[in-house]
């Protein structure tokens, strides 16, 4: 299952709130929450991503007034640069632009995934062909144009005008001269599918000021990057995250009332919540049980809190249960594991 960082949305509905459209719609149709779009680092998923172009391609106008008015700024890159310095860096200090696009597509989920591309090598040109992610042409047109935006942006690093060809299904004549402007007047329109072609001679294009030291740091930070990304796309993260906060409020008791602050904060009705969980193969008791765990062993560890102060703290009825609570999660009692880590309070 493919997902994509929430800055993406983020970005666009900005804009569009700027231009005086209701977004709050536009998240109910998408199944997108305000945490997930505002959480740092966030991801969205293949689904919410698919459903969010559908919502947008009500307001196609204005979507393509937000890509090309961003590239015709010198925007465009600047701002996927400062959302995700780790890759852009390496895919703009590559030998050549056929290592660039290598190291892209290879790496292409610390951005997104949620696109469908496929890749075509041959001895003479580079296809990047944009496959449907639903029955909706409009809204995958729209997924298409950002992406070869992106790219050919990319590209303009190596050289000013990539020799590249755009196939556009694209039936109407009211954004043509828009996309003629943002791809150098290499479109082709009515056609039957939906690709960038990159030319051999661009493909070859060299570095000019290409730093070889710099390039392996970072094909070894991109790679590193790579491992988070699981934890990143989770709801299952999302409501960690409230239940932590719920808890570091310590304004926690019974976990019914715990459950209530959670789907309250993240504006969701409890089905939707566990549901959510029930697909991630995890449930809302065991994100409490595991938050409970972290947050006693650091409670006993940092701090000289008595036992019954702690399991309060943690909303456990009693100093006993929160024994027995702590002894079948750890295997020994809290006083043995904070005597354990005495040196560390």
């Amino acid at each position: 299952m493919g997902s994509c960082n929430n800055w993406i949305a983020r970005d666009i509905l900005c804009f569009f709130d700027e231009k005086g459209i209701a977004i709050e719609p536009i998240l109910h149709h998408s199944g997108i929450v305000r945490c997930e779009l505002d959480r740092p680092d966030g991801r969205l998923t293949q689904e919410q991503y698919a459903k969010l172009l559908t919502s947008l391609s009500r307001y196609t106008p204005q979507y393509y007034d937000y890509l090309v008015v961003k590239q015709q700024r010198s925007e465009y890159l600047q701002f996927i640069y400062s959302q995700s310095p780790d890759l852009l860096g390496l895919c703009l200090n590559s030998p050549d632009v056929e290592h660039c696009l290598h190291h892209f597509f290879a790496h292409r989920s610390l951005i997104e995934n949620a696109n469908q591309v496929e890749l075509g090598c041959y001895p003479q040109e580079w296809h990047l062909a944009m496959m449907p992610n639903n029955s909706d042409d409009e809204s995958n047109t729209l997924a298409a144009i950002g992406y070869f935006i992106m790219l050919y942006e990319l590209l303009r690093n190596y050289t000013p005008t990539p020799q590249v060809t755009i196939f556009l299904p694209l039936s109407s004549s009211t954004y043509q001269n828009k996309l003629a402007t943002a791809f150098d007047d290499q479109c082709v329109y009515h056609a039957g599918s939906t690709k960038m072609v990159i030319e051999r001679n661009t493909l070859a294009t060299k570095h000019p000021y290409w730093n070889a030291t710099l390039y392996e740091l970072q094909l070894e930070r991109v790679a590193q990057l790579n491992t988070s990304l699981d934890e990143q796309t989770s709801w299952r993260q999302n409501v960690l995250e409230q239940i932590e906060k719920q808890f570091s409020r310590q304004t926690t008791a019974q976990d019914t009332h715990l459950l209530h602050q959670v789907c309250f904060e993240l504006k969701v009705s409890r089905w939707t919540l566990n549901l959510r969980l029930k697909e991630e193969h995890t449930c809302f008791t065991e994100l409490v049980k595991k938050v409970r765990v972290n947050k006693a062993c650091e409670l006993l560890t940092k701090t000289h809190l008595s036992l019954l102060d702690i399991s309060d703290q943690l909303g456990f009825s009693s100093q006993a249960v929160f024994s027995r609570f702590f002894k079948t999660a750890l295997n020994r009692t809290p006083l043995a594991y904070r005597n354990a880590h005495q040196g560390q309070v």
